[in-house]
């Protein structure tokens, strides 16, 4: 089944040549809100008319794709308009989302949406946000976010899921989605019955988080490879994730919530049950320690944790640095890029107090000597320092 494509004049397009035919590219604005209207409409208010670009194909001038040189956009809804979610092995999108190019009069292009569990997923929120993390990436660490290009396929998962898959993922079906994003839907609120969470594309936290974890996989990053047996260590990775994403949000909009996942969670409350299950709070965490977490949880061993909760811990220690002024945010966050970069050098051997050591390096190689002793009792206090 083809996706079906429509006009309506909701946005303003502009082409970037005065020549509609030699253009490369066609820019238009968004539309900001939580209109449900279809995929070419933004889902996030703070997002409203910020510029996208689109490529003009080259078989056919007339049709515009969401693809360029570092990455490229792909409809899981592409082929189906009912029944549940597709499976990791059953569907791969045959080509980039296209529309037909806008000419100028006020026109903004819109699939007709798909309702098979009652969600959306703004795909010009996705399309933004990776573009825009090009610049942030190279300002925050000096390189691009990727090894080379990624393809994000969107509306791939029925509910919350979202994951980045490495090169070296194999097994389970997912040996042609390597270097891919897969974002989901979106979700209902398992008490109301009624959407109260934006699809994971709308969200900048789960775009640069999944992103981040890109940029860690490039050869000599950190996680180039990866054990992943060790929830422990891997908690590493995924809250570099977090705290990248967190920043992104930082320098994006001046100001940040400290609450993974908030920015696409619809309730008005952070205690509410539903909010509670799909956010990762540095603020206030569930767990303070790891001892905490391990009474609680009625656990012998750290590993048998999900690695959601040590990086929620290892969040509110990071947070914690920054809240009791021992760090700004920028620093904060000089400390750990470089830690990623130059000090954290894992091997199978290593242990959760590995990377809290690396950071420790970084921030003395900084010049950052004075707060040392303040990182070493916070993270001795969360249990990742000895």
């Amino acid at each position: 089944m083809q996706v079906e494509i429509s006009k309506v004049t909701l946005a303003l397009f502009t082409l970037l040549s005065s020549n509609a035919f030699s253009g490369q590219e066609i820019s238009y604005l968004g539309l900001g809100g939580t209109i449900k209207s279809g995929l070419y409409v933004y889902g996030q208010s703070e997002m409203a008319d910020k510029m996208l670009y689109a490529t003009r194909s080259q078989l056919n001038n007339d049709i515009c794709i969401l693809s360029n040189q570092y990455f490229e956009i792909r409809n899981g809804w592409e082929n189906i308009s009912s029944g549940g979610s597709l499976g990791a092995s059953s569907y791969y999108p045959s080509e980039p989302v296209k529309f037909i190019c806008p000419d100028g009069n006020k026109e903004v292009i819109i699939h007709t949406p798909d309702y098979r569990n009652q969600s959306f997923s703004p795909i010009n929120d996705t399309w933004y946000i990776l573009n825009n993390s090009i610049d942030f990436y190279q300002k925050m660490t000096g390189e691009l976010p990727m090894q080379e290009k990624i393809t994000v396929i969107s509306h791939y998962f029925a509910g919350d899921n979202a994951q980045y898959v490495r090169q070296d993922r194999v097994g389970g079906g997912y040996e042609k989605f390597r270097n891919h994003i897969l974002i989901s839907d979106g979700n209902k609120s398992p008490t109301t019955n009624s959407e109260y969470i934006y699809s994971n594309g709308a969200s900048s936290d789960i775009v640069i988080h999944e992103l981040t974890h890109a940029y860690t996989a490039k050869p000599g990053h950190a996680f180039e490879h990866m054990d992943f047996s060790h929830n422990s260590v891997n908690a590493w990775s995924e809250h570099f994730s977090d705290i990248v994403a967190e920043y992104y949000q930082y320098k994006e909009f001046g100001q940040v919530d400290f609450v993974h996942n908030m920015d696409r969670v619809k309730c008005t409350s952070e205690q509410d049950a539903d909010c509670r299950s799909y956010i990762r709070n540095f603020k206030d965490p569930k767990y303070r320690s790891l001892a905490e977490a391990l009474t609680s949880e009625g656990k012998e061993d750290i590993d048998q944790f999900s690695i959601h909760t040590s990086a929620e811990i290892l969040g509110y220690a990071f947070y914690s640095l920054i809240h009791e002024g021992i760090f700004t945010f920028d620093e904060l966050m000089q400390v750990l890029v470089n830690a990623e970069k130059n000090h954290w050098k894992p091997s199978a051997d290593s242990d959760i107090y590995y990377f809290t050591r690396g950071l420790l390096n970084s921030a003395i190689s900084l010049g950052y000597e004075d707060k040392v002793p303040y990182m070493i009792d916070i993270y001795t206090q969360t249990g990742f320092l000895e």
